[in-house]
């Protein structure tokens, strides 16, 4: 057998795709070539015990300030139970959209929610199945913590909005800000480094 060809150069046996050949027989690009099928690595300091903690803050004071119906606490958030983060989630889903509901089985729903908001990292079934372990609660608590960034920023978003449609003096440097940082996530989450 001869050599496969690299980088899409032809080798002795005709022009080759390259990357892996997939379970169907196609190929794919693997991610030095710009796409895959892998997913990012979280940036965020996940092992950091005051990154949690300051998520865990953040937690709390949203969903204090925002109507949450039941008691929560630092010490509830530390190893929550399933029930508890299906409660968490159920009502920042519902912020989002009042109409958003978790149908099925919280483990597939969850994740492909979160997909659909264009959260930038994979949440995986497993970490559903044990939500309050040392192992799965951390990347959860980023991703509740993500949901809450984007709501607050879309409260502040309306306000200056409203402020300006209103005819109210609006600091227009306040209201370009918030525009710019729209646009730049819009580019980060297509992928479009050169426009943020």
């Amino acid at each position: 057998k001869t050599r496969s060809s690299v980088a899409g150069v032809p080798g002795p046996n005709g022009p080759k795709t390259p990357g892996r050949k997939t379970p169907g027989g196609t190929r794919r690009r693997s991610s030095i070539f710009g796409w895959s099928q892998q997913s990012k690595l979280d940036p965020r300091p996940l092992t950091d015990k005051q990154y949690l903690n300051d998520c865990v803050r953040s937690l709390i004071a949203y969903l204090t300030t925002h109507g949450y119906d039941s008691a929560v606490s630092p010490k509830t958030l530390t190893h929550p139970t399933c029930k508890d983060f299906v409660h968490i989630v159920t009502f920042l889903f519902k912020k989002v959209d009042s109409s958003l509901k978790i149908v099925g089985k919280m483990e597939e729903e969850v994740p492909q929610i979160f997909k659909k908001l264009k959260y930038p990292f994979p949440i995986s079934r497993s970490a559903l199945y044990a939500v309050g372990s040392p192992h799965s609660w951390p990347s959860l608590l980023a991703a509740l913590t993500w949901l809450v960034e984007l709501l607050s920023y879309e409260e502040k978003a309306a306000e200056v909005r409203e402020k300006s449609v209103d005819g109210f003096e609006c600091d227009t440097s306040s209201r370009d800000f918030f525009e710019f940082v729209g646009r730049s996530y819009k580019s980060f989450l297509a992928g479009d480094d050169g426009e943020c």
